[in-house]
């Protein structure tokens, strides 16, 4: 769809200044590929890739992302490790869009293969919201940190049950 439009509209008008700008999408590498053949500015803000390091290869790319994407893993148990977490319960929203369930892959594989101890729930924020009562009684009992990767809404979410929680026992 986009080659078409280029093709069909852009390519001839020569008085269009054209870029393409996208937010965290897992298509970066397939965009780089058409940006550098046409000559385009390519901006992407969340997913970056190793290659964008190459400019004979993303002579175009560029990026706001502090890190190509298969480093998320890396910097989110990074980040935990930061704070001497040594356990915790990690919630994976899989509906969520693929910048979270991919990065949610790659920690998950990281702590795996660095034994960093964890338990995972997931669920499916596009079926119906995660029920955080059996999750939260076993942290309490286990005294473990939770991480969640999942968009803003699903830390919402926990944040008004917590609240509610709070609210009822008083």
């Amino acid at each position: 769809m986009l080659s078409k439009w280029y093709y069909q509209e852009t390519a001839k008008d020569n008085q269009s200044t054209i870029i393409i700008l996208t937010p965290g999408c897992t298509e970066g590498t397939m965009l780089n590929q058409l940006a550098a053949k046409w000559n385009v500015l390519l901006i992407t803000t969340i997913n970056s890739d190793i290659q964008i390091r190459f400019k004979a290869q993303s002579p175009t790319w560029v990026t706001t992302s502090i890190a190509p994407s298969v480093y998320q893993g890396y910097m989110c148990l990074g980040l935990l490790r930061f704070y001497n977490w040594t356990s915790a319960y990690v919630l994976v929203d899989e509906g969520a869009r693929n910048y979270f369930t991919n990065t949610a892959k790659l920690t998950l594989q990281l702590m795996a293969r660095q034994y960093f101890l964890h338990v995972t729930f997931t669920f499916n924020s596009r079926k119906s919201d995660f029920d955080f009562t059996e999750m939260l009684t076993k942290m309490a009992r286990e005294r473990r940190g939770m991480y969640s990767i999942s968009p803003a809404r699903g830390s919402s979410n926990f944040l008004q049950f917590v609240h509610t929680c709070r609210d009822n026992r008083t």
